[in-house]
């Protein structure tokens, strides 16, 4: 894996996870949240690897995994804010 597809996973995550907020500001319910992040995730690996030439079935893998990574970011920054009491 090259660095260039190591920045794009990156800003497939991120990316995705700024949609995917942007779509539940716009009323998709929480619950769709983690299924719509992972299936953009998806598209967008399987149309970066398209773009670049790569594996369609690893850019897809690698895309469903930056997908979770978007979640599991969205989680980690909403357990990092949630207050508790001391």
């Amino acid at each position: 894996m090259t660095g260039i597809e190591l920045a794009g996973l990156g800003g497939i995550t991120v990316g995705v996870r700024i949609i995917v907020s942007a779509l539940k500001q716009a009323g998709l319910p929480k619950r769709f949240a983690p299924i719509t992040a992972v299936a953009l995730g998806a598209i967008a690996g399987s149309v970066g690897g398209n773009v670049t030439g790569a594996d369609w079935y690893t850019s897809l893998v690698l895309g469903i995994l930056a997908g979770g990574a978007a979640v599991g970011l969205y989680e980690i920054g909403r357990q990092a804010t949630k207050h508790r009491p001391e």
